[in-house]
Parts: C-alpha cells; structure tokens; sequence
C-alpha cells in the first residue's frame, strides 16, 4: 500500500485510531465515538453522521483499502478527501448512480449506541384510555442465533469453509473504472451471508436448517399509567433485534386520539357546552358524563350571572390526572357557546328592547348626517376566500 499523507488519516481521526489500527480496535473506537456523539445522548447530529461514516469505510476490508489508496492518489487534501467520498458512495451503492447518498448516510442511522437497532411503535390511545389507564398488549417477533447450534447452522463443531468466498465472509466487487482510478468495493457473500462458513446436507442444523438464527417470540405488555402525556416514550430494553451482538430497544410512543367532548391541555380537560339564549341570560342546569362514567351536574350561579359566548368556568379536581401523583387531578374547564335565534317575533322583540334599552342607539340616529346603508349575507365562496371574524357563538378559541 502506498504512503499515506496526513490528510489520509480524518477518518481514522474521526474514531481516534491509528491507520493500522485491526478490526477489533475500530469497531470498539465506533462504539466509544456513537455514544459520545449520538444525538439522544445530546451529541451533534452531523459529526455522529461522520463517525458513521468512517466506520462504513473503515470496517469494510475492500473500501478501506480504496479509501487509503486512492486520496493518496487524488493528492490529498480537502478536496481530494470530497472525491473520495464521493467515490465511496459509489461503490456502497454498487455503482448504480441511484440510492448512493441514502445508504451511505444514513448507515447507523436507527442505530444505538453500541451497536443495536431501537424499533419505534406508535401506539394510538383514546383519552379514556390516558385518563383511566390501560393495559396493551403487542407480540414481538425477531431473529436471534439459533440456540440448538449456538449459531453455527450446522451440526458440526466446525461448519465447512465457505467455498464462494474461501472464509472471507466478503466477496470482491468487479473492478471499475472511477474518478480516471480503477476501482474496487467488496459486498457481504451471499451463500454465507457474511459468516465465512456454510452447513451442507445433513450436517445443517434441524432447527434453523442452517441459517444460524432462530425467531424468537415474546408478547409484550404495556401499561399506560393514569395521566400518562401525549407523546410519552415507553422503552422495552433490549428487545428489539439483534445489532453487531447487541439487541436494541423496542420503544412505544403514545399517542392520543380526538376526543368528541373533552380536549387536554396537559393536566386540565376542557369541555364545550352550548347554551340556549335563555339559558345564558336566566341561568341553567346540564350533566357532564366524565371520562371514567362518573357525572357531574352544573349549575350556573343562583346570583343571577349572565353567561357571555366564549366564557370559560373552571371545576376544581376534575381535570386529567397528574401522572406520578396518584391523587391529583387538574382543573376541567366548561367553555360556553350561546345559541342565538335566526328570527325573533314583534313581541319578543319589544319585550326584549324594553328589558334592555340601548339609548346609545337612538343617541347615534339623532345626530343625523349618516348614510343608509344594507348589509346582505356573506355567501359561502366568500368564506373561502377571505379571512373572516368567526362568530363567537359558534368557535370558542380557549388559550390555556
């Protein structure tokens, strides 16, 4: 192999590696730099790509060979560096020219530190269910090594070395012609799936029928703890599939479902109830049936309170649960809409024009020097087109 200048070494520099560091020696310096640079440990996110990166390069025999030869050849540099990983993309994709720059990075991408892949399920819940608790249940399936042959795959102490890649576990990948280099990349055997041994006839394992792995099943229970929040991340450790030797975690993201009665914000509840014009003006009296069936009976205040649109009363305790804390409970918030007449009668109106005399009005009529004017109905293209004042009887808009 040719020298190597020190711009050859960035890659080694990103696992902190000399350039004749063996395989074990990188893939313990990936493991150390994914769990410093991971971004869910608080790492950044562009250098945990790179850390990836050097390790697809440097681990793989055939594209760590290129990568030395050929940014030596390329005169080194920053430039130089760029066509080369560039070329690297290449030859990851198999020099197709297409789904290059996604495999090679985002290699690891869904990978923990340590080497096993996290499974992320989203998991819908109604609000009763948040409210109450609840009890779900998933089966997990994966492969793991197969315990009657302890991931041989035969039933030999030794399986057979594999002939289409003589023990490799990798075969070479047609030279090519690249950036004016003949180039070379290397791929995991197909007929050994990267193992370098294989199992023949009767000596294949009965189990596994020699492919070194077994499924394993297991069913997972979740519970959902009273007043757990949106979004909440439940993590089953190490039961996700199995990584370089370590198994990553299955995590459960909750999530809520629209409720048709009650909106959450956070620990409160809130829930919408429309009222009659006689009932805001002369009081009322309505049953809440709660997310655990219990209900409640609301009664507007004796004292003769009138009830605006858009007006918000608060019940103590009977908000959601607060998670962690058995016994507390936010606020429930009633939020009223007013249903108002399309039309009312003469009577009705004089009565209401006696109860109510508006002498502003007729203050305004006799200052005279007004233009009469007639307002129509908004037709409903026009509600589509522009930006409108909702009527405050039928949006309540509540910021809590």
């Amino acid at each position: 192999m040719s020298g190597c200048n020190s711009d050859n070494r960035r890659y080694y520099d990103f696992l902190g590696v000399a350039r004749d560091a063996d395989a074990d020696e990188i893939k313990r310096a990936y493991r150390r730099a994914a769990v410093t640079h991971h971004p869910d440990k608080g790492g950044d996110e562009e250098t945990f790509k790179e850390v990836a990166r050097a390790y697809q390069v440097l681990s793989d025999p055939g594209l760590r060979r290129d990568y030395d030869e050929y940014l030596v050849a390329a005169g080194g540099g920053d430039r130089a560096f760029g066509d080369v990983v560039e070329m690297l993309k290449h030859l990851v994709a198999g020099g197709g020219g297409g789904g290059g720059d996604k495999v090679f990075d985002d290699v690891m991408a869904n990978m923990v530190p340590g080497g096993g892949g996290d499974v992320v399920k989203f998991t819908d819940l109604s609000l009763e269910e948040f409210y109450n608790g609840a009890t779900r249940r998933f089966m997990r399936s994966r492969d793991v090594t197969c315990v009657r042959c302890n991931g041989k795959g035969s039933t030999l102490a030794s399986p057979a070395v594999c002939a289409a890649c003589n023990g490799a576990g990798y075969k070479v990948v047609a030279a090519r012609q690249l950036m004016g280099f003949r180039s070379r990349g290397s791929e995991p055997c197909a007929a050994c799936n990267g193992s370098g041994e294989v199992a023949q006839g009767v000596q294949r394992c009965s189990v596994c029928r020699g492919s070194k792995v077994s499924t394993d099943r297991k069913v997972l229970e979740l519970v959902v703890e009273k007043g757990m929040p949106d979004g909440h991340r439940v993590t089953f450790p190490g039961e996700a599939e199995f990584k370089n030797g370590v198994a990553g975690d299955v995590v459960m993201v909750l999530r809520q479902k629209k409720n048709g009665k009650f909106t959450r914000k956070g620990d409160d509840l809130v829930y919408e109830h429309e009222l009659s014009l006689a009932e805001a003006l002369c009081g009322f009296e309505f049953v809440v049936t709660h997310l655990d069936g219990r209900r409640l009976l609301v009664r507007s205040d004796p004292g003769g309170e009138v009830i605006r649109p858009g007006q918000l009363k608060a019940i103590d305790g009977e908000g959601m649960p607060v998670h962690g804390m058995p016994f507390a409970k936010g606020t429930l918030y009633v939020a009223f809409r007013v249903a108002f007449p399309d039309t009312v009668t003469p009577a009705l109106r004089d009565a209401v024009a006696a109860a109510f005399p508006d002498e502003s009005k007729a203050a305004a009529v006799e200052d005279g020097g007004c233009k009469e004017t007639t307002m129509r109905d908004v037709y409903e293209e026009e509600k589509m087109k522009h930006v409108v004042i909702h009527d405050r009887t039928e949006h309540v808009v509540i910021n809590l």
